[in-house]
């Protein structure tokens, strides 16, 4: 196969050049036929996808620990709140009966204590703890927490407590109390 070589004193445009891959090319506007054209770049990539932001909650939980605190009935309580999953356990409260709380009258100080009976607390930080039985069964605390630290909540007492006197009177009181991570 003849090859013609161009060069910039080619002939003039309108006279078509052939050349192979061994051939120089000069670039003066002369029109070339054989040579492969030269690769296409390839695409560019794709954007990225769309930057996605997911909201997620994160629950407010009520801080572990020990609390202690005062009720409103003359006396101390104190509970742990272990987990997670969140429990109340070792609730602990003294309440002062006077008079009228006890049938037949009585004054003095109830101690209770629920040992390691666990409550689990509800999403909302609340637990509600009932004594189902012995000699304080119907005995209910009620507690609500917040994340800070804090506690507060109600105790019904009821029972009928043995006395260091032999009596067995019938109590029942309505109180309130507040507490504090200790």
């Amino acid at each position: 196969m003849a090859r013609e070589q161009t060069s910039s004193t080619a002939a003039p445009a309108s006279t078509p050049a052939f050349a192979d891959a061994r051939d120089t090319v000069q670039s003066n506007c002369e029109i070339v036929h054989g040579l492969p054209a030269p690769p296409v770049p390839p695409p560019p990539p794709p954007p990225p996808p769309p930057t996605t932001t997911t909201a997620t909650t994160t629950p407010n939980l009520a801080k572990t620990g020990t609390y202690c605190g005062f009720t409103n009935a003359g006396g101390g309580i104190c509970f742990d709140i272990t987990g997670p999953p969140l429990d109340m356990l070792n609730l602990k409260f003294e309440v002062t009966v006077h008079g009228s709380d006890c049938n037949p009258s009585k004054d003095g100080t109830i101690s209770f204590h629920t040992g390691t009976t666990s409550t689990p607390l509800g999403s909302n930080n609340q637990f509600t703890y009932v004594a189902r039985g012995g000699n304080s069964a119907g005995t209910t605390v009620a507690g609500q927490l917040d994340t800070a630290g804090n506690a507060s909540g109600t105790i019904h007492f009821q029972g009928n407590i043995p006395w260091t006197d032999g009596s067995t009177p019938a109590c029942a009181l309505d109180t309130t109390w507040t507490a504090k991570l200790q």
